[in-house]
């Protein structure tokens, strides 16, 4: 009779210790599940990106994109390049200072993404505007700009607080290490921001997935090979049309050479659009190949 009340007194503590036990297992089982599809979800991002960018090959196909498709160029460009050539000439008749002129100059960018949304959808969808003009500007573009100009201003906030903190360090002598700060400070900006370049044909896309933290995650380990390849398709265009400003103010006549500026104004566009072009497939082509593994 006593072990029977001693067995039923026990059984209660039994019981707490069995379940006790059981918890701890299906604790375990879940942490294990947990981690484990933690594990997946790492293996699954990292699978998303290519093991060899081919920068180069992506540098090669977004200039013969270009090349090989002037009418669509053309098709989709005319009317905003018009208008930003329109524009930039009043800016140069009306607007005297060069600070003045830069910051006005920022009425382009509408104009500038309008373009760019459309040729970044003609590039990954074969999507052909229709209609005299080509593009729209929209809630797609808005969503663009507001993503362009977020990092814009980042970029001058850093640069800003790089030349102040130089400023602050060395003092009346600051002339000199503020300009090699600024442009250490833009290099690494410029590298910061090719980590990023994938946001912006998924946001012309209308991907869900678009982001900053999304581009930096797929990017990670291509940082110099994008780097390298957006300074391909950027600077040898851009060059060739400072080239060309120079170029006017000392070979043209003196008379000729202060409206030079004005006169060629319509030339240094094409070379803009041009650039944009090829930097805008650049983007959309290492977006497609991110993306589609």
């Amino acid at each position: 009779m006593a072990s029977t009340v001693t067995t039923a007194a026990a059984s209660p503590g039994r019981r707490s210790a069995g379940y006790a036990a059981r918890l701890r297992w299906i604790r375990k089982g879940a942490g294990q599940f947990g981690s484990a599809r933690e594990d997946r979800g790492q293996a699954l991002a990292r699978a998303a990106q290519p093991k060899d960018l081919a920068v180069g090959v992506l540098v090669g196909q977004s200039y013969r994109y270009v090349a090989r498709h002037l009418g669509l160029f053309l098709r989709i460009g005319w009317f905003w390049f018009a208008l930003s050539s329109a524009l930039g000439a009043l800016i140069l008749r009306v607007v005297a200072s060069a600070p003045g002129r830069y910051a006005a100059e920022l009425i382009d960018i509408p104009l500038v993404i309008a373009f760019a949304v459309a040729w970044h959808r003609a590039t990954l969808a074969g999507e052909v505007p229709g209609g005299l003009i080509g593009g729209r500007f929209g809630g797609r573009e808005a969503r663009y700009a507001g993503w362009l100009v977020l990092l814009m201003l980042a970029a001058f906030a850093v640069l800003v607080l790089g030349a102040v903190a130089a400023y602050l360090a060395v003092g009346e002598g600051a002339g000199t290490t503020q300009m090699a700060a600024m442009a250490i400070l833009l290099v690494i900006l410029v590298f910061t921001a090719t980590r990023l370049i994938l946001l912006f044909p998924a946001v012309a896309l209308g991907d869900p997935r678009a982001g900053l933290a999304w581009s930096w995650r797929l990017t990670r380990g291509h940082g110099v090979a994008l780097f390298l390849g957006f300074c391909a398709v950027s600077l040898p265009l851009l060059l060739v049309k400072y080239a060309l400003m120079l170029g006017g103010a000392i070979l043209l006549p003196t008379d000729v050479a202060g409206a030079a500026p004005f006169l060629l104004q319509p030339v240094y566009r094409i070379f803009d659009f041009a650039n944009l072009a090829v930097s805008v497939a650049f983007m959309s082509f290492a977006y497609k190949s991110f993306t589609t593994r």
